[in-house]
C-alpha cells in the first residue's frame, strides 16, 4: 500500500517488482497522505493525511466472496513449474543471461516463485473505509450539524461524516475531491449541503441519514466555497464563494 501527494491510496500486489504494476486506488484524504501502515493481521490498514490532519482506518476486502482462508492441495512436482501465462501476475524474460543480467537486476536472484500459490493470487484485496478519527474545526465554523435523527454531521478532510451514536458507526459521503469547508443541514435535518476548496469547486447536497448523492451543483464559484445554508423551506440552498470577484 501506498499513499500519494494528491490523496489517493494505491494498493497492489506483492512484490510490485516492475515499473507500471497494476493497482487499485482509493479516495478519501483531502491532500497529501503522509503514511501508510497495515495492521499485525493484515485486516485494517491504517492511513494518516497530511493538511486535513484525519486517520482513516481502511478495512481490507477481496472482490469476490471467497474466503481469505487458502487451502492448500498437494501438487505434483510438474505443478511447481513457473506460470508464465497470460493469466499470471509474474513474466519470464530471457533478453539476457548470467552476470551481466543478474547486475542489472540483482532482485531476482533473491526471488524464488511459489511452489503452491495461493488461489486468491491473481486477485486485488479491496478498501473499505471504515472509521475516521476527528474532524476539520481549525479554520472552519459551523461545520457540526444534527440530522433529523439526532446523530451528527460533519466534515473531515474531503469527506462528509454521518456519525451513528447508538452503534458507534459512521456513514460516509465522497463526493468532494478536496477539502470540505462549509457545511450545513435543512431545517428538516434530512439534508446536507457541503461546499470544498479548489480551483472549481464543488457545492454538494446529499442525504443526511444515508450519506447518498442528492445534487451536485454547477461549479460556478472560484477558489473555494466559504459558507453554504438551506432556505428555511429547504427547497434552495445558497452558498458563498471566495471568488476574487
Amino acid at each position: 500500500a501506498t499513499g500519494d501527494d494528491f490523496g489517493k491510496i494505491k494498493i497492489m500486489n506483492y512484490p510490485a517488482i516492475e515499473q507500471g504494476t497494476a493497482f487499485k486506488d482509493f479516495s478519501g484524504h483531502s491532500s497529501h497522505v503522509t503514511n501508510v501502515r497495515f495492521t499485525q493481521d493484515d485486516k485494517h490498514l491504517i492511513s494518516v493525511g497530511g493538511n486535513d490532519k484525519c486517520i482513516f482506518q481502511w478495512r481490507r476486502e477481496f472482490e469476490d466472496p471467497e474466503d481469505d482462508d487458502v487451502e492448500v492441495e498437494d501438487h505434483d512436482e510438474a505443478d511447481f513449474a513457473f506460470a508464465s501465462g497470460a493469466s499470471s501476475p509474474f513474466a519470464v524474460e530471457q533478453d539476457a543471461e548470467g552476470d551481466q543480467f543478474q547486475a542489472v537486476k540483482p532482485w531476482l536472484g533473491a526471488i524464488v516463485e511459489p511452489s503452491k500459490p495461493p488461489k486468491n493470487l491473481g486477485r486485488f484485496p479491496g478498501l473499505d473505509l471504515e472509521h475516521v478519527h476527528g474532524l476539520r474545526a481549525q479554520d472552519v465554523r459551523n461545520t457540526v450539524q444534527l440530522n433529523h435523527n439526532g446523530d451528527p454531521v460533519y466534515a473531515a478532510a474531503g469527506l462528509g461524516v454521518i456519525f451513528n451514536k447508538r452503534h458507534n458507526t459512521q456513514l460516509f459521503y465522497k463526493g468532494h475531491g478536496d477539502d470540505v469547508l462549509a457545511l450545513a443541514t435543512s431545517a428538516c435535518g434530512r439534508y446536507v449541503v457541503t461546499g470544498e476548496s479548489g480551483r472549481r469547486p464543488k457545492v454538494c447536497v446529499w442525504n443526511a441519514e444515508t450519506a447518498c448523492e442528492v445534487r451536485v451543483l454547477p461549479q460556478y464559484h472560484r477558489r473555494g466555497v466559504a459558507a453554504v445554508a438551506f432556505s428555511p423551506c429547504g427547497s434552495m440552498a445558497c452558498s458563498v464563494g471566495l471568488d476574487d470577484d
